[in-house]
């Protein structure tokens, strides 16, 4: 019983250590200019399209969601834990000046694609 209950104290200071590296998870992108728009892609795996949030603010672009952790129907312990879970949240801020409108936006194997039309 004794070692039980260490395995568990251990447990949880794996998940308290992966959740404090994890608690504020990187969006990476990519962001291509071109000569009517910027085209931005993030990199959302595991998000659905209704977990997401694209906005266009004065200034730049604000990418937001959710990633559930998902049960995968495998029982046992967790030992690791980088897939970042939990709310996230990218303010992608563009060059001064720049006047643009939210254009297309589609979520494909795992990318956000979003398309900011620049206006003359």
């Amino acid at each position: 019983m004794w070692h039980r209950a260490m395995d568990l104290l251990a447990q949880a200071d794996r998940i308290q250590q992966n959740f404090i590296e994890t608690s504020i998870p990187v969006l990476p992108v990519n962001i291509i200019e071109s000569r009517t728009a910027f085209h931005i892609m993030a990199a959302v795996p595991g998000v659905s399209p209704d977990d997401l949030d694209v906005r266009a603010e004065e200034g730049g672009l604000v990418l937001a969601g959710r990633r559930h952790l998902r049960r995968v129907g495998i029982e046992g312990e967790l030992h690791l834990l980088e897939i970042p879970c939990g709310r996230f949240e990218r303010r992608i801020r563009l060059p001064r000046g720049c006047a643009f409108a939210l254009g297309e936006v589609r979520l494909e194997q795992g990318l956000l694609l979003v398309t900011l039309r620049k206006l003359a």
